[in-house]
């Protein structure tokens, strides 16, 4: 009866600690996810950013709505021209994960020179992720 107690409690923080360590193991995935797409957006690589978009991805951005196709079409390139151009900063980022969905935030600063003008801001990037059988995918994106 004496040794019950301490492998139960012994017992309950390997629970804790197996929760803990699966929750920080989901949020790094989704982390890892969010930031694959900007740095393939910054090495110029399109298909890799546009495969980690579901396919009814809405993102938002200066007050309109695209479509993972409208985005596709010419708005990615003109990504890929400023993020080769601007240097950004990560300041701060957070995930929460909630089941199969989990949101990405991402506070960041922004310099550089791109279409002749110096480029000096500081914004935040929201995302939304969906877990899919084939891993996370980016449902929406909210940038300035």
């Amino acid at each position: 009866m004496r040794y019950q107690l301490p492998i139960i409690s012994g017992l309950i923080l390997i629970i804790a600690s197996t929760a803990l360590v699966h929750a920080q193991s989901l949020e790094e995935t989704v982390r890892s996810v969010a930031r694959s797409f900007g740095e393939a957006i910054t090495r110029g690589d399109s298909v890799a950013a546009l495969a980690l978009l579901h396919p009814e991805v809405l993102i938002f951005e200066e007050g309109r709505a695209e479509t993972k196709e409208q985005y596709s079409r010419a708005h990615i390139r003109a990504d890929i021209a400023f993020a080769s151009a601007v240097r950004m900063e990560t300041l701060r980022d957070t995930v929460i994960v909630h089941g199969d969905l989990a949101v990405y935030a991402r506070d960041y600063r922004a310099r550089g020179r791109h279409r002749d003008r110096e480029v000096d801001f500081t914004a935040t990037e929201m995302m939304v992720l969906v877990r899919m059988p084939d891993g996370w995918r980016i449902l929406h994106i909210r940038w300035p």
